[in-house]
């Protein structure tokens, strides 16, 4: 904005200090002017690079398993059996200087049971890569891979338990353990009926809002 042309310049006698004041706020208004124009500038820019970014197709994360496909899973199985193993020997390193009993009897479980550890890493493996390879066929399988899973997690779990109170001798513990170890079976069927009552449950629920 032009300032009026009989206007009196600063070193006139008739400057006065209102005039002062009325040339300071314009200055003051041109100012913030050039910053608002300089504000929807930069407001519009970042606007059409947020949609030139939105429209950039993403690219898939490349994963394990992806990288070797129907392989991969058992390339995990066979890693998880190498830290598996790892550790056995550890245990059996560290009990050379230690001397414990009961650590010698988990690493006689474990060395004893390493062909069901193997598979126990190969099912889950595979059980993780047909879940997202194929999640809509392999959901009528899920409730069996669940039953599974839990009904191996509680056999490692009542076994060390079950050597862990060797050594204590509680017997509502050796009661309990072996109620439940006789009970795998029964156990696995009951899950594996609740996972397909909730599988069915879903599906008429997905229906009904179809």
């Amino acid at each position: 904005m032009a300032r009026k042309a009989s206007r009196k310049k600063r070193g006139d006698t008739g400057y006065t200090f209102e005039q002062r004041m009325e040339d300071f706020a314009e200055e003051v208004q041109q100012l913030g002017e050039k910053f608002g124009e300089w504000v929807d500038g930069e407001a519009e820019w970042h606007r059409q690079q947020a949609q030139h970014i939105s429209h950039v197709p993403e690219e898939p994360r490349p994963h394990f398993n992806g990288t070797f496909a129907v392989v991969g899973p058992l390339v995990s199985a066979l890693v998880g059996l190498s830290l598996f193993m790892l550790v056995i020997w550890m245990m059996n390193f560290i009990n050379a200087y230690v001397g414990s009993s009961l650590v010698m009897d988990l690493q006689i479980f474990l060395m004893a049971n390493i062909g069901a550890f193997f598979l126990i890493f190969l099912f889950s493996s595979y059980n993780t890569y047909f879940s997202k390879a194929y999640p809509k066929g392999y959901s009528f399988l899920s409730p069996i891979a669940t039953a599974t899973g839990i009904t191996l997690a509680l056999w490692v779990l009542v076994s060390v338990i079950a050597i862990a109170n060797s050594y204590i001798g509680v017997a509502v513990i050796s009661a309990a353990s072996l109620q439940i170890y006789d009970s795998l079976y029964t156990i696995f069927l009951v899950v594996l009926l609740i996972g397909y009552l909730v599988f069915l449950a879903r599906g008429e629920n997905k229906t009904k809002r179809d």
